[in-house]
């Protein structure tokens, strides 16, 4: 029998003969020592009994020991469906052969920009450029402003094996150690990239902005660009804080601009970055996220260092500005496409998960305004305000984490699509309901499928209009393709070709609504593109999340157990969850595993704790906020006991613990385990 690394699936049982010899004793019925408990093995379910607890499998491959980073990588990449390197001989069959040149006739039907000062800020490390910058001043005293993404859609053309696999793939995985690409790296790296120095094709918009970052006018071109300099993000910071040239001495140029004249271009893109920025904040955009991490590896790619990533004023400088063509993208493809327009939607958080998180912040003195995306940013910079006096750090990304928990995942959509996914739910909420007389065809389950028309729209219309539901398309369907979190009527994502199958989708819409070519794709079809976007999205989402914990682990485990402040984030009869925001971890903590405690009851609200005999439990940390759980839980529960001299203590929400964070090498599965470091006291 195999345990699973993930605890929703029940132990398996394996048949022998899916076993190879070797593995196997002299008598042929275990495993052998060498590899029980010590490796990890892709199991397969075959069947599963009725009268059985557990289900039958047998062993597909065996991946190697386990709590090495190469088989928890292996692992991983099984988990989430992390495609290979390896590509088939029809998609390198499309590839163009090198050295590639661009063609005589693209200069002929494309915006020469060669000689303009563009260049490109990405992380140190980066080879796949899908995205550059440039700015001019016109005599009006105003800036054009021109963001140029790689032309993928010359290379990737619809239908071929390149494209297909490209779509199946959906996006480049970015694990800790190394890259899956989208695209063959001949692509991603070199032809499509936008190299210093190389002629590249592109696709450009550019706007007309006044000193406050008010579009004046905006327009798109396909291009030939040639990126005069590759700078960091370290490198456009330092020119933003020293506002000179100096950090860019001895680094060379192509073409005819100089290092001044690039510093330049950063502080005047700074300027009008920063206005772009207020005026989203001030329309209620807001940022949630746990914090992400940076690990620094040795040359055995094993974690030397990790800490919190920090954001700064060059990567929200060059954010600024995707953001704003992604935006301008966005209303063109509606404008041209009202139907099929392929959008990213952030929609509101469920009132009513959202309202149970600000009901349960208000016993702790938080208040938290969630009617808008405005309202609660404004209520998170009143708590920010509030950090140094009767707040701290800590106790803010816990309201941060706890925020984050009812928000919803942004999708791709297509307009159409979604105004008929939400009738087909409001006319089901009817039927389930409140109508007596049956559902809203005689054979729903088949006429309302994944493909539909008119007829199926005007049918859930009539239906919901019967039962005194009005559905009108325009205000319905501007609602639904929202984007929250920005707080944009509308977004879209247009500025990473190289690593996102969607936004080849985009630059394919965009060029067919200006140059006034067919798209060629059914709204149905899009709709189903647009879903394996998402499905794919997701798990490459949570592949590189657990590939930061398989890091971290190993972090932990080089380095000894670590001594970490975390905060009581939920509590429960036999555990707790504590959130660590130095490593944005969260993690359960047993309460049978805490030593020295006698025995726990959950109260109204709280988590009362008798230690044994003798000895006084000490977690919480000194003049962290005893004071602040005293307040609380007189204002919630009308008494005070949180004095550490006795053998009772008090467990909340908020309350901050010294941690120990721990790894178990000799495990299977890398797991970081948690658990509070208690002091033991004799009594006098």
């Amino acid at each position: 029998m195999l345990y699973s690394t993930d605890k929703r699936v029940p132990r398996i049982f394996i048949n022998h003969s899916s076993l190879w010899k070797e593995l196997l004793d002299e008598q042929g019925h275990h495993l052998k020592k060498a590899y029980f408990n010590n490796y990890l093995f892709l199991v397969e379910i075959v069947f599963w009994n009725t009268d059985s607890l557990f289900p039958s499998g047998k062993v597909v491959k065996m991946l190697g020991r386990g709590c090495c980073i190469e088989t928890e990588t292996e692992a991983l990449k099984l988990d989430y469906s992390v495609p290979s390197e390896v590509w088939d001989a029809g998609v390198t069959a499309c590839l163009p052969c090198l050295p590639w040149t661009i063609p005589a006739s693209e200069y002929q039907l494309r915006e020469d920009l060669r000689k303009d000062c563009i260049f490109t800020v990405d992380p140190a490390t980066a080879r796949d450029l899908d995205d550059a910058l440039s700015i001019t001043e016109t005599p009006d005293g105003c800036c054009i402003v021109g963001v140029h993404i790689a032309d993928v859609s010359y290379f990737v053309t619809p239908d071929t094996p390149l494209d297909l696999e490209a779509r199946h793939r959906a996006c480049t995985v970015y694990l800790v150690q190394q890259s899956f690409c989208m695209l063959p790296r001949l692509l991603s790296e070199d032809v499509c990239s936008l190299l210093p120095g190389r002629d590249r094709l592109a696709v450009s918009l550019f706007w007309k902005l006044n000193a406050q970052a008010e579009v004046l006018a905006h327009w798109s071109r396909r291009s030939v660009v040639h990126s005069c300099c590759q700078l960091s993000y370290d490198d456009a910071q330092m020119i933003i804080d020293l506002k000179t040239d100096a950090p860019l001495r001895g680094r060379v140029t192509h073409g005819e601009h100089t290092l001044e004249q690039i510093a330049a271009s950063i502080i005047k893109l700074n300027a009008l970055a920063a206005h772009l920025q207020a005026q989203r904040i001030k329309n209620g955009s807001l940022h949630l996220d746990f914090p992400k991490l940076d690990f620094e590896l040795d040359k055995l790619g094993h974690p030397v260092s990790v800490q919190r990533h920090e954001t700064c004023a060059a990567r929200c400088m060059v954010s600024e500005f995707m953001i704003l063509a992604n935006a301008t993208v966005a209303n063109i493809l509606r404008d041209n496409f009202p139907d099929q327009a392929f959008l990213r939607a952030h929609s509101a958080p469920e009132d009513g998960r959202l309202c149970k998180v600000a009901s349960f912040l208000e016993n702790y003195n938080i208040h938290i305004d969630g009617t808008s995306s405005a309202s609660l940013l404004s209520s998170l910079d009143c708590l920010q305000k509030r950090v140094g006096s009767d707040l701290d750090s800590a106790e803010l990304d816990l309201v941060i984490y706890y925020l984050i928990k009812p928000m919803q995942t942004a999708r791709y959509v297509c307009p159409e699509a979604e105004y008929y996914r939400e009738l087909k739910a409001r006319a089901y909420k009817v039927w389930a309901t409140r109508d007596q007389e049956g559902p809203p065809h005689e054979n729903w389950f088949d006429f309302f499928t994944d493909s539909w028309g008119d007829q199926h729209i005007q049918a859930l219309v009539d239906y919901l209009a019967k039962h005194g539901v009005r559905c009108t398309s325009e205000p319905m369907t501007a609602e639904l393709l929202r984007h929250y979190s920005l707080a944009l009527p509308m977004y879209t994502h247009f500025t990473s070709p190289i690593r996102r199958y969607a936004d080849i989708i985009t630059h394919r819409m965009l060029l067919s609504a200006t140059e006034g070519t067919d798209f060629g794709i059914s709204t149905c079809e899009l709709s189903k593109l647009a879903e394996h976007c998402n499905r794919r999205r997701l798990l490459v989402s949570d592949a590189q999340l657990q590939s930061n914990r398989v890091f971290l682990g190993a972090f932990i485990a080089r380095r000894g157990p670590l001594r970490v402040n975390g905060i009581v984030a939920s509590i429960y009869d036999k555990s707790f969850d504590v959130f660590i925001p130095a490593y944005g971890l969260e993690s359960r903590v047993n309460i049978c595993e805490i030593p020295h405690l006698l025995s726990s009851e959950l109260k109204d609200g709280y988590l009362l704790f008798t230690w044994k005999s003798g000895s006084s439990g000490f977690i919480l940390l000194e003049s962290i906020n005893l004071k602040r759980v005293s307040e609380i839980l007189n204002k919630k529960f009308g008494f005070c006991d949180v004095s550490q001299d006795g053998p009772v203590q008090t467990i909340i929400p908020f309350t901050q613990l010294q941690l120990e964070c721990s790894c178990d090498l000799s495990k299977p599965h890398m797991d970081i385990n948690v658990i509070p470091v208690v002091q033991r006291q004799e009594h006098a």
